[in-house]
């Protein structure tokens, strides 16, 4: 990761939240994530009145190119259009808030859906209706993701390095969606509803 990009990303992101008085204090709180030498990616928390929000910031050098040829402005342009079309399908993935040039960089700023809703003064629990579906189906297949996860989610652990090493983009895309309010409420509803003392619960269903 090229240190001499913090600075500057710092900036910009003071600049793109309107916190002029805290580039300096911003810089230890990028974490670096990605660095391919065209393009890095830093991940950062910040505090605000909704509570903590995630932001994603990349820095583009403009005129380096990747081993596949495409230079720093055109990876910008293509992570652009990449952000513009999730958005408009209403798909996950990070959305583009602001960006700027200084130079031989351009810097973009993205969060997560609910997080722009966030800045937008939304709803960030805002979401599409479940669609109707008769209940033993929904159990199944709410069993079926979970043994998915649970199936993922070991792997992932099995393959973390030893040593301390930076979010890969994927982890940080992940991180993003964890972090969204409202997110993992419909599944920990569901685990509350499944164990509790009820019908079907833990109380008829647990070790005797």
């Amino acid at each position: 990761m090229d240190e001499d990009l913090r600075r500057p990303a710092a900036a910009f992101l003071a600049q793109a939240l309107d916190m002029p008085a805290e580039p300096e204090a911003l810089v230890d709180d990028l974490t670096a994530v990605a660095d391919d030498g065209v393009v890095a990616t830093f991940a950062v928390e910040l505090e605000s009145t909704a509570g903590v929000v995630a932001f994603l910031v990349y820095a583009y050098r403009l005129t380096s190119r990747d081993s596949d040829g495409a230079s720093g402005r055109e990876r910008m342009e293509r992570d652009l259009a990449t952000m513009a079309e999730a958005e408009r399908l209403d798909a996950p993935g990070p959305r583009a808030v602001a960006q700027a040039e200084d130079g031989p960089l351009a810097f973009l700023l993205a969060t997560s859906p609910a997080m722009l809703r966030v800045l937008a003064g939304e709803d960030a629990a805002a979401s599409t209706p479940a669609a109707a579906i008769e209940r033993g189906d929904a159990a199944a297949a709410l069993l079926d993701r979970l043994r998915d996860a649970e199936t993922a989610a070991r792997a992932w652990l099995a393959n973390l390095p030893d040593n301390a090493s930076p979010r890969t983009p994927e982890e940080t895309e992940l991180a993003l969606h964890l972090l969204e309010p409202g997110n993992l409420e419909p599944l920990l509803t569901a685990i509350r509803r499944l164990t509790t003392a009820a019908p079907g619960g833990a109380a008829e269903i647990g070790p005797r």
